[in-house]
């Protein structure tokens, strides 16, 4: 008897699985959108980063130091990793991202960021504590056909802004 409830209940998440998979809408899109910085950004950066040093050594405090001097170098070390372009699928089910599937029970709400001449955004508010917002280039992807599907299948935020986070980590380029 447990058994065969076991193997019912791996055929319906295997059917919910798959599900997934069979979109409405597709497209590709990297994993973040990667902002090209000049030379001139790494030098101010580092005049910076520099005089950050200088304070901390002044002040005797050699971990704030050393804090400062690997921040630069594991920047430079994630900022030259490029991006993987993951797949992007809305079904009836949810959405998945890559290897992330988020059925339409776990978005509080939706939203579509509009700002050019940067790509536009589907940002979702989740029920996850861990990812409590998602938020997915659209690449080129019609954002009205997908405003007008997910309008019927979760509640859209309508007024909402870029948080205040997101402006100034695109002002200093740092994503």
């Amino acid at each position: 008897m447990a058994k065969t409830k076991r193997r019912a209940e791996r055929a319906v998440q295997t059917d919910v699985e798959s599900a997934f998979d069979e979109g409405i809408f597709g497209w590709y899109a990297p994993e973040w959108i990667r902002f090209e910085s000049t030379w001139k950004w790494y030098l101010i950066a580092g005049l910076v980063d520099a005089a950050l040093i200088g304070y901390a050594i002044w002040e005797g405090s050699w971990t704030m130091g050393l804090v400062f001097a690997l921040v630069p170098l594991i920047y430079l070390l994630e900022h030259h990793r490029k991006p993987k372009l993951t797949n992007v699928i809305v079904s009836h089910w949810g959405i998945k991202y890559g290897d992330v599937k988020i059925p339409f029970t776990d978005i509080k709400r939706f939203w579509i960021h509009h700002h050019p001449p940067h790509v536009d955004e589907l940002r979702l508010q989740t029920t996850s504590r861990i990812h409590p917002e998602v938020v997915i280039p659209l690449m080129g992807a019609s954002p009205s056909l997908i405003r007008q599907y997910l309008v019927t299948q979760v509640p859209e935020w309508e007024g909402k802004h870029m948080p205040l986070t997101d402006i100034v980590t695109r002002m200093l380029r740092l994503h």
